[in-house]
């Protein structure tokens, strides 16, 4: 097992490095843990073990799953979320797991994250029913399958619900998380992301089109990173400046939205 602590970690997140190692140690090789410290996205993360699964090291960023919670604030309702699905630089999925540590204030100073890479797991259980099927004649096969109580689709259905019953998932629109290993790289791929997702050629954006584009960015907590104003102008063809106006513009109306809202109510 591989390890790695920052020398400049925080007295307060220390004895949660040797959880890092910990976690590192008895889940395997093939499972990465790390630490991140709430205090800077850019540089978040202070320990970390197996680092080999994604290819991410000490002072690597926040990803954007993480700055989406931060900016709408969903850790405030909760400890953890379990069991989602994140991607790495070249593509490979895992299963991965985000835990909250507070202080005791209840303040919320660092990430615990899990990233497992089930992918030996489903090879071999492929291996397996290849290897037993040979076992049985054609005839043999269509009965077994016929009778087969509950089916392979129901087994599967049967194990998610247990998770979701158990473990807070994430909303259907964050339920996938990307392992980018600089800010540049987040940065670039988030906004890249939201122009296709939109068919928008940044250059050529009207005024209300960059309003939006801008509060999407916003609302996944890109600008929580340093650089990422820079980025943005740079795609969007503007000057920072002008990204900052439409910034304040964007959480003005947001501000605007929400006192109108409170006074119908």
């Amino acid at each position: 097992m591989s390890m790695a602590v920052a020398s400049d970690i925080s007295p307060a997140l220390k004895p949660y490095a040797a959880l890092v190692e910990f976690l590192g140690v008895i889940l395997g090789d093939k499972c990465e843990v790390l630490l991140h410290d709430c205090s800077d996205f850019n540089r978040s993360i202070v320990a970390v073990a197996n680092s080999h699964i994604s290819g991410r090291s000490l002072g690597g960023p926040a990803t954007d799953l993480v700055l989406r919670l931060w900016r709408t604030k969903r850790y405030e309702h909760r400890d953890y979320y379990a069991n989602y699905s994140s991607f790495s630089s070249d593509g490979r999925e895992f299963r991965s797991s985000t835990f909250f540590v507070r202080d005791a204030q209840g303040t919320v100073i660092a990430l615990l994250c899990i990233n497992q890479d089930d992918g030996p797991v489903v090879e071999a259980k492929a291996l397996l029913e290849q290897f037993l099927s040979s076992f049985h004649t054609d005839d043999e096969q269509a009965t077994n399958q016929s009778e087969q109580q509950p089916s392979d689709t129901q087994a599967d259905t049967h194990a998610a619900n247990n998770i979701s019953a158990t473990a807070p998932q994430l909303p259907r629109s964050s339920t996938s998380e990307n392992l980018s290993i600089s800010v540049d790289e987040l940065t670039t791929n988030r906004i890249h992301a939201l122009a296709l997702a939109g068919h928008l050629d940044l250059t050529r954006l009207s005024k209300e089109e960059r309003l939006d584009f801008i509060k999407q960015l916003d609302d996944e907590g890109i600008f929580l990173l340093k650089g990422s104003i820079e980025k943005t102008a740079s795609a969007l063809g503007l000057s920072q400046p002008s990204i900052y106006r439409y910034l304040r513009c964007t959480r003005d109306n947001s501000i605007n939205n929400d006192n109108s809202t409170n006074r119908r109510h």
